[in-house]
């Protein structure tokens, strides 16, 4: 459960959201309604010229979903022998020091 940062309200799932920056530090980002962040905006008065831009760039930004990585297998199983191999290769020393320290 969040709480809105402007209104004290609870954030439903799946309500439209954005993160507001209190100070100049990143972890004094809180969680705001979206309608909350614009409608203080308007009381305020007029924007900057890049504060504008910043909105207008953010509402253009659209995500993306990755549905479907083609990997061959000969790729992977080629990575696969590399990882054990590199793992030989690291294991094999460490465990010769072992041996020579415990004898």
């Amino acid at each position: 459960m969040t709480i809105c940062g402007i209104c004290n309200e609870r954030i439903r799932e799946g309500e439209r959201t954005e993160w507001e920056q209190k100070g100049l530090w990143i972890w004094q980002k809180r969680e705001v309604h979206y309608k909350c962040v614009h409608s203080e905006s308007e009381l305020v008065g007029e924007l900057s010229v890049e504060e504008e831009k910043a909105i207008k760039f953010k509402e253009k930004i659209t995500g993306s979903v990755i549905t479907d990585i083609r990997l061959p297998f000969e790729r992977v199983l080629a990575i696969t022998f590399q990882f054990f191999i590199a793992g030989l290769i690291l294991s094999i020393p460490i465990w010769i020091i072992f041996m020579i320290a415990l004898s």
